[in-house]
């Protein structure tokens, strides 16, 4: 998320990038702020850029590389995942999962990477990912609680002034989060494409559920 690229998280960005026919070439052709690696700014755009990568780098889509590396060790077979104009699996939004699978994944990095006795991604990615390691700037959380920060594709929510609990954040208000302290993995699943008027609001109200209700149930208990 240190790109550099001149953006922000709006659904006119959005419009504009759905309107072109060559995705990957739309958002490297956007301006720069500052020098690519110097300053934090959450944006999708970014992902979508690695999974073309990690197709070129690798010579399979994302969704078969995914499928070899991820999905099928961890026994997932119902999988929707959206492309871009050029076939390109989207990487910053439009994978579609069950809870269950949802909850495999995030029993997979409660674990350490470890899903049924076999180990799947190195334990010290699953550390180094989900520790703090960048701002909020271009976040949702930015402008009114800094008790949350992000490591490497996982948001990281600070309760208690002690206890950091890692989260996959899909749109609308889809989570996965886990919590070593007390080994518990708690997902939830919302209407996948609110209005923009209530996107903000969804993700708030699915936060407090999650971080001041149950979490704090769980911790205290």
């Amino acid at each position: 998320m240190k790109s550099g690229f001149k953006i922000a998280e709006s659904s006119r960005i959005y419009a504009q990038l759905y309107a072109s026919s060559d995705w990957v070439a739309h958002i490297l052709h956007l301006p720069f702020e500052e020098q690519p690696g110097k300053k934090f700014n959450y944006h999708s755009f970014n992902t979508h850029l690695l999974s073309a990568t990690l197709t070129k780098a690798t010579g399979m889509s994302t969704l078969e590389y995914a499928r070899s590396a991820l999905f099928e060790p961890l026994g997932i077979t119902n999988v929707k995942w959206n492309q871009d104009p050029k076939g390109y699996y989207i990487g910053g939004w439009g994978l579609y999962l069950n809870a269950r699978d949802m909850l495999k994944f995030g029993t997979l990095y409660l674990n350490r990477g470890v899903f049924d006795g076999i180990s799947i991604i190195p334990a010290a990615w699953v550390e180094w990912s989900t520790r703090p390691s960048t701002g909020l700037m271009g976040t949702y959380y930015s402008g009114w609680n800094q008790s949350y920060c992000y490591g490497f594709l996982w948001w990281i929510k600070r309760v208690n002034e002690s206890i950091d609990i890692p989260f996959a954040m899909g749109h609308g208000g889809q989570r996965i989060a886990f919590i070593p302290d007390v080994k518990a993995v708690l997902v939830t699943q919302a209407e996948p494409n609110p209005k923009p008027s209530i996107s903000f609001k969804r993700h708030r109200a699915v936060d407090s559920l999650l971080f001041d209700d149950v979490v704090d149930y769980l911790i205290r208990g």
